[in-house]
């Protein structure tokens, strides 16, 4: 019994410095748990009510550092393992990167100009050979294109946008821009950048 709260207390302490888990309510029981399974290895004839205290201290400090841990992380709102959500950030930019694949295949077949708004998913389903990249992998969102006219006459590409999934993702969305890389944007920096566009325009993040 002795070995069992020497080692327990042990675990106890070093657990109690981990940050957010109550270093106070886990460290002090742990150290106590500790002397008195020290005090019952010493006295293993006489010492087993010592040392059957010291587990209990350990475990009551264990039970600290469980609780405390799962209120800290419902305060600074870090999401349990059975409450994650499924997050389709990541491959919604994966798709994104295909269409501006399959949006440069067309380009190069066509001396760089890009598929007109009207009919741009008919066109680009030859070169992507999935029509499930034209929706959000996620379900509840769709791409919008904004092609328009020569890709060759972009003059800012890694600012100027050509697709924008509709779709929330963490409380952003993703954007392709013309130089083929995809952000994560705030959806009011995407909104101010599609209204600021002429007519024919390509929208261009401020940045």
């Amino acid at each position: 019994m002795g070995v069992a709260a020497l080692v327990i207390g042990i675990i106890s302490i070093i657990l109690g410095n981990i940050p957010y888990v109550g270093l106070l309510f886990a460290t002090l029981p742990a150290i106590a748990g500790l002397i008195l399974g020290i005090a019952g290895r010493r006295r293993m004839k006489t010492g087993q009510g010592i040392a059957t205290s010291g587990i209990i201290l350990n475990l009551l400090a264990m039970a600290c550092i469980a609780g405390w841990t799962f209120w800290a992380f419902r305060k600074n709102g870090v999401p349990t393992e059975w409450s994650r959500k499924p997050d389709y950030t990541f491959a919604c930019m994966n798709q994104q990167k295909q269409l501006l694949l399959a949006l440069a295949m067309y380009c190069e077949d066509f001396d760089d100009m890009m598929p007109p708004q009207e009919n741009w998913q008919e066109l680009l389903d030859y070169y992507a050979r999935n029509k499930g990249l034209f929706q959000c992998c996620g379900g509840e969102g769709e791409y919008r294109y904004f092609g328009n006219g020569h890709k060759f006459e972009i003059e800012k590409p890694n600012f100027t946008i050509l697709f924008v999934c509709t779709a929330d993702h963490g409380g952003e969305q993703n954007a392709a821009f013309a130089d083929g890389h995809v952000e994560s944007l705030p959806p009011e920096q995407v909104k101010v950048a599609i209204e600021h566009c002429e007519p024919g325009e390509l929208p261009v993040l401020e940045r």
